[in-house]
């Protein structure tokens, strides 16, 4: 498997389960595939074996159960897809999430692999993510974990308390370039980047007759 090179079509493959997760992983890959000039996706959704066996272990009545599937998989997908897309493809299999997943985007050639994860901690990991957590041990191919944000208990870092005159200075002077006066720029370092000829050059930072 390799990187798609540009002007190439871009191929996505979504490992989708039937709840928040598969929401978050197909509206990941729709927003990379809006990037993209060229772009196929595929959407999966695999039933573990057990899962399956629990339905029914008659063999006429699992194969109709999972005749139901794909268009089960298309009508769940369907709200996230846009008109910008190129082809969209879906596959239902029975197994191992994780290994079947890595096998079709072996077989699609897949550039990335997305998937959702409940992101929990805790006593939670060890049942949720574990095929997100699967995928990444592997290490078989780029992986995209979508999952929303969840930054409880966390705040962000305060510009300076109580505010710096030569702070609020520096911010007004550079256009909100630069954030620090020299005294507090020792404990944040940051900048912004201006492309110069050839080469990305950091504002306010190196000259750019210095890069070779």
């Amino acid at each position: 498997m390799t990187q798609a090179p540009d002007g190439a079509t871009y191929r996505i493959l979504v490992g989708a389960a039937y709840d928040d997760t598969g929401e978050n992983a197909l509206r990941m890959a729709v927003d990379l595939a809006r990037h993209r000039p060229r772009v196929e996706l595929h959407v999966a959704h695999v039933i573990p074996e057990s899962v399956f066996a629990s339905y029914t272990t008659n063999v006429e009545d699992r194969a109709r159960l999972f005749a139901t599937h794909p268009m089960n998989l298309v009508d769940f997908a369907k709200p996230f897809l846009v008109d910008t897309l190129g082809d969209v493809a879906v596959h239902v299999r029975v197994g191992d999430p994780a290994p079947v997943l890595l096998q079709l985007a072996l077989d699609y050639d897949a550039d990335v692999l997305v998937v959702g994860t409940h992101g929990r901690r805790g006593l939670e990991r060890l049942v949720l993510g574990s095929v997100a957590r699967a995928l990444l041990e592997a290490g078989r191919c780029p992986i995209a974990i979508a999952m929303p944000p969840q930054f409880q208990g966390m705040t962000k870092t305060a510009l300076s308390t109580p505010e710096c005159a030569d702070c609020v200075a520096v911010r007004k002077t550079s256009g909100g370039r630069e954030l620090w006066c020299p005294r507090h720029a020792k404990l944040h370092v940051a900048t912004s980047l201006k492309r110069h000829g050839d080469h990305w050059v950091p504002m306010g930072g190196l000259d750019p007759g210095l890069i070779a």
